[in-house]
């Protein structure tokens, strides 16, 4: 596997239109089952089921913290000797999940954890959390197989579009496939994707409001192995990363977890990391008691959020202070995802419009 990051003549061109794309409407979505996995078992057993616990147990931890070598780091060590003491329900299940296209396993372990007291464990630990709002990611994916060329659509019935959403399931990505209906097909061609024409699917990608554009490149080989390149712009650099591998299995997880490891690297919550600070943040348009419970109870929710205190409250202007953990800039990415606040244009300070 070989994996580069670097600037190219096209980045400024991505960060225009990625820019462009945040305008429109940066949206998120609540991540659910954040502590829950399940993992296929073959029997009832005491030692199979303490063996899918723990399974269960770094599948979540690789999720909240964005780090899918996270269970080899000294830090997390602690955690994984006794999963259990995390386990707040567990129970088995004759028929393959709905999430999962491995239908031909018999019998699976569905684990749910404490997710309070995980997460407390995780920042004890030190290590990354990346909270429940994540923002959605549309992926272009042009296949070529055996001589059939197409761009994977919502709507297809096939094993890779399935695969991926498993695959984004399990790392916490929201992601959606483009419709392909007339108007996707007026404006981009197999060719655009296949090629690398980016300025072309990202303004394609405009109707979909959706924060990050992931492209990808898969080829059956006449070998039969596959081959894969994936691309996504963040913080005005291209990240690329191609695959080689007889597994199609191993290529689609490779964009979801190159996908997941860069959008982490934004949004999760170090600790340490600048430690703890207090900012202040204004809110206009809060005129009702819903009003601000709405603001108070979104801003308290928020991963980087510890603590909040209202400074004033006038015509209709909130003033908070917020006790952050890790970097200021970290706030403002989950601030730019949500759907509840607006931030005002040319504002030199952190000032928001409560959205209707």
């Amino acid at each position: 596997m070989r994996t580069t990051t670097a600037r190219s003549a096209r980045a400024a061109r991505w960060s225009v239109l990625a820019l462009a794309l945040w305008a429109v409407a940066a949206t998120a979505a609540p991540v659910r089952h954040l502590f829950q996995a399940q993992v296929p078992v073959t029997d009832h057993s005491a030692e199979q089921r303490s063996g899918g616990i723990r399974a269960a147990f770094e599948e979540v931890l690789v999720r909240l913290t964005g780090q899918s070598d996270v269970t080899q780091l000294p830090a997390a060590q602690d955690l994984l000797k006794q999963p259990g003491r995390f386990l707040q329900q567990y129970r088995y299940r004759r028929h393959a999940p709905a999430d999962t296209t491995k239908d031909a396993t018999p019998l699976w372990l569905w684990v749910r954890f404490d997710g309070r007291a995980l997460e407390q464990a995780v920042r004890r630990a030190g290590l990354p959390l990346w909270g429940r709002e994540r923002p959605r990611t549309l992926i272009w994916l042009a296949v070529e197989d055996n001589g059939r060329r197409y761009l994977v659509s919502s709507d297809d019935d096939n094993d890779v579009r399935a695969r991926i959403e498993q695959d984004a399931r399990r790392r916490g990505v929201p992601v959606l496939f483009p419709l392909m209906d007339l108007e996707d097909q007026r404006k981009v061609q197999f060719a655009d994707v296949w090629g690398g024409f980016l300025d072309v699917v990202v303004d394609a990608s405009k109707r979909y409001n959706t924060p990050n554009v992931l492209v990808g490149r898969l080829q059956h080989t006449a070998s039969g192995s596959w081959n894969a390149r994936w691309s996504m712009e963040l913080d005005n650099q291209e990240h690329n990363w191609q695959v080689t591998d007889s597994s199609l299995d191993k290529l689609l997880a490779a964009g979801v977890n190159g996908a997941a490891e860069r959008l982490a690297s934004r949004l999760a919550v170090r600790p340490g990391a600048g430690g703890e600070q207090a900012v202040s943040l204004t809110v206009e348009g809060v005129h009702s008691l819903q009003d601000y419970s709405r603001v108070t109870h979104y801003l308290s929710s928020l991963t980087p959020v510890q603590n909040l205190a209202v400074t004033r409250l006038d015509g209709g202007r909130l003033g908070l202070s917020l006790q952050l953990e890790g970097d200021p800039g970290t706030l403002d990415q989950y601030l730019a995802l949500g759907e509840v606040l607006n931030k005002v244009p040319d504002s030199p300070q952190r000032v928001y419009r409560l959205r209707p």
